[in-house]
């Protein structure tokens, strides 16, 4: 059975490549090819956050400065996508790939989009506007 929730946790990790690549020294695109090479052949969600979470890890170990994850996160606003600041705080990993998905599955997940939404200290205010619509969405579903 195919996981419905597969290709747009995709679109989103081919997003934030793109977003890596255009700040990192790759002339011969080995890393974007490599990756995204990955990427398309994962076959499972669960296959993909693990491939994100390790990714994201290393880049954050790579000492990134604040500017840098500050542009990295506004491009991925532009696409309407979560931040990297969300991808690497605490607690981030549990909600990232359900704003990146676009919805919400269960109770839990709903517990972990409000708490984002309500809390002006975690992510960014692109992070909280997807939850807020994410939210709007899964009420509007409830009725």
């Amino acid at each position: 059975m195919a996981d419905p929730d597969l290709e747009p946790l995709k679109r989103f990790a081919a997003a934030v490549i793109r977003c890596l690549v255009a700040r990192m020294m790759d002339p011969h695109l080995y890393f974007e090819q490599q990756y995204m090479s990955t990427i398309r052949g994962t076959e499972s969600s669960s296959e993909l956050r693990a491939l994100m979470e390790g990714l994201v890890d290393w880049i954050a170990s790579t000492a990134l400065d604040h500017a840098a994850i500050a542009e990295l996160d506004e491009e991925l606003a532009q696409e309407a996508l979560p931040s990297f600041s969300l991808m690497v705080a605490s607690g981030g990993r549990t909600i990232w790939p359900v704003l990146a998905r676009g919805h919400i599955s269960s109770d839990e997940e709903y517990a972990r989009v409000i708490s984002l939404s309500h809390d002006p200290n975690r992510g960014t205010a692109q992070d909280r506007h997807l939850a807020a619509r994410l939210l709007d969405c899964y009420a509007a579903k409830a009725h």
